[in-house]
């Protein structure tokens, strides 16, 4: 089965599902690029590469999962040129950190790739391969690479102790449901892990409205990540970049977003880790 994945899953079509999301951290006075996160996006990518590739059960997406570690890895070589000395934020599976494929790949480039870089695991990952995860940590902690724990729900918080997670960050997902009957319960365990994750060091994800961002704020969280952050950069995207055929900030804000995007368009511009946005 991986062997078949990996030859329908070429690396052309999972860069053609590549997404580039923007990190940004908010305060009173300033709005400030962290970096990026690079990543697959999974729906498009079977939507329109693996239309005609039947998958059924666990097993089998799990082998899809391993091989798009891989992919992306080669992906993310080929457009490192283009996007270093950004901060990268990568998805990774535990297994695919202790196997051969990364090793290469923590090699490439004289390990310019990995010089500012933060791998994330999921939550269910991590939980389903507990000692896995914690020698991935230990290793990926050796050679400098950060390391974060992704998809954590905002019910999960209260079952998580923040002092026993060896990570250097977490990643919670927004939810709109925390405006419902539990909100009070919710928020109170969001703001006290905000508070423990000081520094930067909690992103709320899959803000794709202006409710996510004024709800995380006003709980403690300053840094965000999602279609509505996305969205809120073109503007300025659309002022600073030199691409002649760059016609609005919505076009601005796609390049931003896919790379494929970027490239047809031939441009190479995209905001920096360390960017100050003072006027978003």
């Amino acid at each position: 089965m991986a062997e078949m994945l990996r030859g329908a899953v070429t690396t052309d079509a999972v860069f053609d599902s590549c997404r580039r999301q923007a990190i940004v951290h908010f305060d009173d006075s300033r709005r400030q690029v962290l970096g990026h996160e690079i990543y697959c996006s999974l729906d498009y990518l079977r939507q329109h590469h693996l239309a005609s590739f039947l998958l059924e059960g666990s097993g089998e997406l799990e082998v899809l999962l391993r091989v798009l570690d891989e992919k992306l890895m080669e992906v993310t070589a080929s457009i490192a040129p283009s996007i270093l000395p950004d901060r990268l934020h990568l998805n990774m599976k535990v297994q695919t950190v202790l196997g051969e494929r990364f090793a290469d790949f923590i090699e490439h480039d004289d390990g310019q790739l990995i010089a500012n870089m933060a791998i994330e695991f999921s939550m269910e990952n991590a939980i389903a391969n507990w000692w896995e995860f914690e020698d991935a940590c230990k290793f990926l902690h050796s050679l400098g690479i950060q390391v974060g724990l992704d998809r954590i729900t905002l019910p999960a918080l209260e079952f998580l102790s923040p002092r026993k997670m060896n990570v250097d960050f977490i990643k919670v997902i927004w939810d709109q449901n925390i405006v419902g009957s539990r909100r009070t319960e919710v928020a109170e365990r969001l703001r006290e892990f905000a508070t423990l994750f000081s520094e930067q060091n909690l992103i709320l994800t899959r803000c794709d409205r202006r409710t996510a961002l004024r709800m995380g704020r006003s709980l403690g969280v300053d840094v965000f990540q999602g279609s509505y952050i996305d969205a809120m950069l073109g503007p300025y995207l659309q002022r600073e970049c030199k691409t002649k055929r760059r016609s609005s900030d919505k076009r601005c804000a796609v390049c931003q977003w896919a790379p494929r995007e970027a490239r047809k368009n031939g441009c190479d511009f995209h905001f920096r880790a360390g960017k100050i946005l003072t006027e978003v």
